[in-house]
């Protein structure tokens, strides 16, 4: 079995070289797998740390890490050496072609220029508040990845999503212009880890963007390419207490957006939902209860992959609060022209074909923040 977590560590307080799989630091995250051990060596010196996704693919790691950077390159053939070091045919090759490739990639990222940013650098957002000048960092964004940099966070963790024994309860339905999702009840399902760090973040509501012709209705874009979907899931600061009160304060917000790419057959793991809004529609009821894990299984494989851009930025919404931590997934789901067609056949109860929701034109970046993970 592939590891799910490589985990290297440098420091004071670490071994020189600790190579092992590592298991999430809570085991109910419902986006983490079981994991085992490699090897370890015993030396010491300045702390960095890597984290590096090898979710049962292994070619995975290699577009993970950035060309732009020599540092990043040899740690990819240095971790593909790691991977493959118990199935090696001749260890000790395989043990000094690692000894010269660790030297270079500590000699590069110890002295040498990089766009790569540590993962404890505490003067850079999102390790540090930062304020930002009235309508400096709006959003949607076009997300150019030149502009990134990489940083060494860990994967968000997400509980009471997916889990089918404590997925929490939604509500499902159509307003007068849109469809909805929203939390049922007091109990909330939450996000922490990456980018929040070890704060929490309380599911409130989604927001669903589609277009109603054309193959592009999504808000956001990565490199100027737009998506068919994309899929925003808000949530809000435990300590601010609701989403109301959140969104008046800088770190108020974590919105998480997923894009969905058209595909020539249907996702099956779509068939629920499809069901559950049309059923609305054909018994003219304005919502129904479910739970998140019934109704939203599409998500759940992006959810686990490691690739994402994180932004400060605003709600798109009047009056655009900048209080939003974006999280924006690389990797996408797939949704059929059919499956498509159905969200763009609902009917409004003004008796008028939904819209999506109105989606807001792309804003300016102004050099704000931009990492990739």
């Amino acid at each position: 079995m592939d590891p799910y977590f490589l985990y290297l560590t440098i420091g004071q307080e670490f071994h020189l070289l600790s190579i092992s799989v590592m298991p999430n630091r809570d085991g109910d995250s419902e986006t983490t797998g079981q994991v085992r051990p490699i090897f370890h060596q015993t030396p010491k010196i300045n702390k960095i740390m890597f984290i590096i996704v090898l979710k049962t693919r292994c070619v995975y790691l290699f577009n993970k890490a950035t060309h732009r950077n020599p540092a990043s390159v040899s740690m990819r053939l240095m971790c593909y050496i790691i991977i493959n070091y118990e199935t090696s045919t001749n260890k000790s090759i395989a043990g000094e072609m690692f000894k010269i490739l660790f030297v270079l990639v500590s000699t590069l990222i110890l002295h040498g220029p990089s766009m790569e940013v540590s993962g404890d650098n505490p003067n850079l957002w999102p390790f540090v508040e930062q304020q930002f000048s009235d309508w400096q960092v709006q959003s949607p964004i076009n997300i150019k990845s030149q502009y990134a940099y990489n940083v060494n966070l860990t994967s968000l963790l997400y509980y009471r999503y997916w889990r089918e024994d404590n997925s929490v309860q939604i509500k499902i339905g159509i307003k007068k212009k849109s469809l909805y999702i929203s939390n049922k009840n007091k109990i909330r399902a939450h996000i922490t880890g990456g980018p929040l760090f070890e704060k929490e973040y309380l599911f409130s509501r989604m927001h669903i963007y589609w277009n109603t012709e054309g193959k592009i209705g999504s808000e956001h874009q990565i490199n100027s390419q737009g998506y068919t979907m994309e899929v925003q899931m808000v949530h809000f600061k435990r300590e601010y207490k609701h989403y109301k009160n959140a969104k008046h304060y800088p770190d108020g917000i974590c919105i998480i957006s997923y894009f969905g790419k058209l595909s020539d057959e249907d996702n099956p793991l779509m068939s629920d939902f499809m069901t559950a809004v049309q059923s609305i529609q054909i018994t003219g009821s304005t919502y129904i209860l479910s739970t998140f894990n019934t109704h939203f299984k599409w998500l759940v494989d992006v959810a686990k992959n490691y690739c994402y851009y994180v932004y400060p930025g605003s709600i798109t919404k009047p009056p655009f609060n900048q209080c939003v931590t974006w999280v924006v997934y690389e990797n996408t789901f797939s949704i059929s022209q059919a499956q498509l067609n159905i969200l763009r056949s609902l009917i409004g109860i003004d008796g008028q074909p939904l819209t999506s929701i109105k989606r807001r034109m792309i804003q300016p970046f102004n050099n704000r923040p931009l990492f990739y993970v």
